[in-house]
């Protein structure tokens, strides 16, 4: 049963990949809820099955069985071009990798999104965001003008102009170096406490980890702890 403050809603979900000799779990049976406004870390060894669940929560992947409800959508029950559909309107995606386009300037790189479904370039709201995540003497620069920390700060600035209903963010700092990976979860900490923003985080680093409202371990493609607001010890145990 969903509540009102629950956005996402996965019930016995499954993935599995091959068949016979071949087939693969990889996830089994999981069922979660995730609230509005919640600042999650999904965590586990390689392999575990955290990065399938992401893809199966924003329709990247399908489930070979359960159901899965976002934003008041069934997203088991769509075709392929109603999930794009979806994730354009209702998903930020941040990666690794920053995916900026090259020949585009920061300004442009946040619009992209606007743009892609089709709605009308809003160049005060590109700013707005903009300046929010401290860009605003960035905007006409281009991705290699930009330190990787910057670069991220894009990446999450063109994730957040389309005021998604999630925001997944998978190892977001995996490509940056101490102080710039702090200063983007200093970010996503922001967007959550004062834009009511939900997050959605798969990572390997227990001080993202530490980041967030809850942390849930994701072990042989089963839920092995879901913990709120974990002590250090219990990460350095699970990461």
């Amino acid at each position: 049963m969903k509540t009102s403050e629950d956005l996402a809603v996965l019930t016995n979900v499954s993935k599995v990949y091959g068949e016979n000799n071949s087939r693969v779990i990889a996830l089994n049976n999981v069922s979660l809820r995730l609230k509005k406004g919640e600042f999650t870390a999904i965590v586990g060894a390689s392999g575990s099955g955290k990065s399938t669940l992401l893809h199966c929560l924003v329709g990247l992947d399908s489930v070979s069985s359960g159901t899965v409800n976002v934003a008041d959508q069934a997203l088991n029950l769509m075709n392929d071009a109603q999930l794009t559909k979806f994730r354009l309107q209702q998903v930020g995606f941040v990666f690794q990798a920053f995916n900026l386009l090259p020949n585009l300037n920061v300004e442009e790189n946040i619009m992209l999104p606007l743009l892609l479904a089709g709605k009308k370039q809003n160049w005060e709201k590109v700013r707005q965001v903009a300046a929010t995540l401290g860009l605003q003497t960035r905007l006409r620069h281009l991705p290699a003008e930009l330190s990787g920390g910057q670069q991220q700060r894009v990446a999450i600035a063109r994730a957040l102009i389309m005021q998604p209903a999630l925001l997944v963010c998978d190892e977001p700092t995996g490509n940056l170096d101490s102080k710039s990976g702090q200063e983007v979860m200093t970010i996503l900490r922001q967007a959550v406490d004062e834009l009511q923003q939900t997050v959605v985080v798969v990572t390997h680093d227990r001080k993202v980890a530490a980041t967030a409202d809850r942390v849930i371990v994701i072990s042989d493609g089963e839920i092995a702890n879901d913990v709120y607001r974990p002590e250090m010890a219990f990460l350095q145990e699970v990461i």
